[in-house]
Formats: C-alpha cells, sequence, structure tokens
C-alpha cells in the first residue's frame, strides 16, 4: 500500500514498510513514524544546517567530502541494534540464516558521506568512509581501513580520451578469507 500524510508540517509519503519524504533540501527517510516524527520536530523552525552542521558526527564525513548538487551522510553504527529489533520483530529465529555476520559488518562500515556534482565535464563525485573503531567486525575494519596513503599515480597513465577512472587499493586476499 502507499499514501501520503504530513507529519510535523512535512509532507510524508508511505510504502508498506517505509516512510519517506522531502522538502526544502532535506530527504528523510524512516520505517518507524513516531522516530520520524520525532526528527521533523526537531528540524520544524531550525535551518538544516544549525541542526545537522551542529552534530560533530555529521561535520567530521561531510566536510571532507565538499559540496555537491546532491550529498549524502548515513551513520550505520547502530544498524545491528535495529537490525536485531527488526529480526525479532518478524521471526527471532530463522533456520539456517545467520544475519548476525552481516548485520556487524554494517555496523562497522560507521559513518559514510558523499557528494556529487554535475559539472559541464561530467559529474565529479566524492565519498568518505570512517569505519566504528568500537565495529565487532574487526577483521573487516582491518579490510576497509587503508593501510598506506601511497599514490599510485594514476592520473599519469591514463589516456586524455577517457570518459573516466577511479583509483583503489583492495586485498584480495583479506576479502576472500573475510567472506569465507
Amino acid at each position: 500500500s502507499f499514501g501520503s500524510m504530513k507529519i510535523q508540517g512535512f509532507p510524508v509519503y508511505r510504502s508498506t514498510f517505509m516512510n519517506f519524504g522531502y522538502s526544502g533540501g532535506l530527504a528523510y527517510a524512516a520505517s518507524d513514524t513516531a522516530i520520524l516524527s520525532q526528527f521533523l520536530s526537531s528540524v520544524k523552525g531550525v535551518s538544516k544546517e544549525k541542526t545537522l552542521g551542529s552534530s560533530s558526527s555529521f561535520s567530521e564525513v561531510m566536510n571532507e567530502v565538499g559540496s555537491g548538487n546532491m550529498r549524502l551522510y548515513a551513520d550505520l553504527r547502530n544498524v545491528t541494534q535495529l537490525g536485531r529489533a527488526v529480526i525479532d520483530g518478524i521471526d527471532p529465529e530463522l533456520p539456517g540464516v545467520k544475519l548476525e555476520p552481516v548485520l556487524d559488518a554494517i555496523t562497522t562500515l560507521g559513518r559514510f558521506a558523499g557528494a556529487w556534482k554535475v559539472t559541464s565535464e561530467g559529474i565529479e563525485s566524492t565519498q568518505y568512509l570512517i569505519p566504528e573503531k568500537r565495529g565487532v567486525d574487526k577483521q573487516f575494519a582491518q579490510l576497509i581501513t587503508p593501510k598506506t596513503n601511497a599514490s599510485l599515480k594514476a592520473a599519469s597513465v591514463i589516456p586524455a580520451s577517457a570518459i573516466g577512472f577511479t583509483v583503489q587499493q583492495l586485498d584480495v586476499t583479506g576479502w576472500y578469507n573475510w567472506l569465507s
């Protein structure tokens, strides 16, 4: 089912499992109507820059990605608690399915920020991730934490005719061992 309503004066669209909306440059979503109402009441009458910008968790990652036509912030540190509550509400024992390691890995991702900007040359993007130091999945945390600041100098070998490129470091053996 799908419907619309107003919460704290903000337009909210409801699907079967999610409430979401967009108003005044602020996008919001929550599975729980009460939590969304509480969040929107704290935003009402306050500029989003003051509300979110005063949070050190938010500013630490968003300052790294800069400006853009679209910016995204996600704090995944409490996903395990939320996931457990959802799973327990549906079925506390799912036969043959082990979701704890997946939830632990998501929680370990910590905080993510991204910015995308449309320019005359195309789309520029910047993403930034701060893994959760207290995350349960220590092996995963090591895989997503850079081990060196070495520059691969990829731009020097990319031809001028290339449409785009990305530079990444990947521990293939480590990822294989973690997924195993």
